[in-house]
């Protein structure tokens, strides 16, 4: 198993972290609009497009470096949509990844109406869904995803 599959969740755990991090950042700024605007030596900059531009040179840089260890240990186009956890390999491998993969879409197709309907029944209830409980969610949905992936993987390398 190569490494880059071994990174791909802390990946994605990053960018939910940095999600959370930007909405944290929005429902600050919403409850408290004077800390918008900083002065400094007379300039007025807006604490918004520093963090824009501090996320497009995190999001460029890391872009960069994906796309290097994407071609060195996959060999791969960087730009397909196909996720890293399928993969062209030995039979034994392609069959795991398969029972691994049929898993987790069992769990996506649970788990997605039922959110649908708890998202419906807040709705009906007039509950205010926060950005941040909604990037929760995802993070657990990630969280489990890659739990059933490597069980899977962890049962058969036993």
């Amino acid at each position: 198993m190569n490494k880059f599959k071994l990174y791909h969740p802390l990946i994605m755990a990053c960018f939910y972290f940095a999600l959370l991090l930007f909405f944290g950042y929005v429902d600050f700024i919403m409850n408290n609009p004077d800390q918008a605007i900083l002065t400094i030596n007379g300039f007025r900059i807006h604490l918004f497009m520093v963090i824009l531009i501090i996320g497009f040179i995190g999001f460029s840089s890391f872009l960069i470096v994906y796309t290097y260890y994407y071609q060195k240990w996959n060999k791969g186009n960087p730009l397909s949509l196909k996720p890293p956890e399928i993969n062209e390999e030995d039979e034994g491998t392609q069959h795991i990844y398969t029972i691994a993969t049929k898993r987790i879409y069992m769990f996506y197709t649970t788990v997605i109406p039922i959110l649908t309907l708890i998202a419906f029944y807040l709705h009906m209830i007039s509950f205010e869904l926060s950005a941040n409980m909604v990037v929760y969610v995802l993070l657990s949905i990630l969280t489990i995803h890659y739990f059933l992936y490597y069980k899977v993987i962890w049962d058969f390398m036993k």
